[in-house]
């Protein structure tokens, strides 16, 4: 290995960092931990993002909040902000995506696709098909 001529000491590589990832404590924004529970995201995911095992997570919650994860997600992950985030996303889709604004119409409107005749456009109809079986029959002869 070559070595540098002032000072004789080898390079070409970096010295050896010894770490203690014991030592180390995650940044875990509380805010936003609470934020993702509103949108009913797991706890690997929330811990996932901040890099951290779900123990961390739960464990950085008691020591700021007082409650483990399930007892937060208890209290707060009712899905409103979840059901909220997907509410708003399909009405944006809606404007491009005749399919989904159908959905919409059927499931949150009421609407559907069922034709419903009245008695009177009912009888017009009957009408007009028996005379079209006795006009095929005239012309048929």
């Amino acid at each position: 290995m070559a070595k540098k001529k002032e000072t004789g000491k080898k390079i070409g590589h970096a010295p050896k960092i010894e770490a203690n990832w014991e030592s180390i404590k995650r940044e875990i924004n509380m805010h936003q931990v609470i934020y993702w529970i509103g949108l009913q995201a797991t706890a690997e995911e929330i811990a996932g993002s901040f890099r951290c095992s779900v123990d961390t997570l739960d464990r950085r919650l008691k020591e700021e909040l007082g409650e483990s994860f399930a007892e937060v997600r208890k209290r707060l992950g009712n899905g409103a902000d979840g059901r909220l985030s997907v509410r708003r996303s399909q009405f944006k889709l809606a404007q491009t995506n005749a399919t989904m604004a159908i959905w919409l119409g059927k499931n949150w409107l009421g609407q559907s696709d069922k034709i419903e005749f009245t008695d009177d456009a009912k009888a017009e109809i009957r009408k007009f098909l028996q005379e079209l079986s006795t006009d095929s029959v005239i012309s048929t002869s």
